[in-house]
């Protein structure tokens, strides 16, 4: 009535998965495309490309940058990315890979419910990554060709470079986080 939908920033999106038994785990904390994976649709006629669809690597903590950028408002020094040039259809390599990671004790309900222990790991547009605090490497999915993540080659020889890889991507992320990694 207002006249306002051809020059509103729509914004849908959600809190993250819930395992609902895939992979027997339940709840959140994992690092399973079921419980990482957060819905984002934006909307800004005359901006934003109708059917426009991005894979760039997109973190909770770019949604505020993001949003300013796309209304071109000057965004403070914060931790995420302004990924506005994704939505915008424009540019999807603003990150090579996202910290994923479960820093909560060992005694909370995610635990009870999964028995795992606090881990750290990334997502590439490729590949999920993922290590135990108390145990090392734990996870690795090739995303492209296993979307379901139904094949943990962690412990496979031929990946043995690139879950090497991934770990150290890890630790310069939790670096940059300022997370101690225990």
């Amino acid at each position: 009535k207002m006249g306002l939908a051809g020059d509103t920033l729509l914004v849908f999106s959600s809190d993250h998965g819930d395992m609902l038994g895939s992979h027997r785990f339940a709840l959140k904390q994992m690092p399973f495309r079921e419980s990482v994976g957060i819905p984002l649709l934006m909307r800004l006629p005359g901006r934003i490309p109708a059917g426009t669809v991005s894979d760039a690597l997109f973190a909770p903590i770019d949604v505020m940058p993001t949003l300013l950028g796309l209304c071109g408002l000057e965004c403070p020094k914060v931790d995420g990315l302004d990924m506005s040039q994704a939505a915008l259809g424009v540019r999807h390599d603003q990150r090579e890979a996202m910290l994923l990671m479960k820093p909560g004790m060992p005694w909370g309900i995610a635990y009870a419910a999964n028995c795992v222990t606090p881990w750290r790991g990334v997502k590439t547009k490729t590949h999920t990554y993922a290590r135990l605090n108390d145990r090392g490497p734990w996870i690795l999915f090739d995303d492209a060709n296993d979307p379901a993540q139904m094949n943990n080659l962690v412990r496979d020889p031929a990946c043995a470079e690139l879950a090497k890889r991934l770990d150290a991507v890890t630790t310069k992320l939790l670096a940059e986080a300022n997370d101690p990694d225990d």
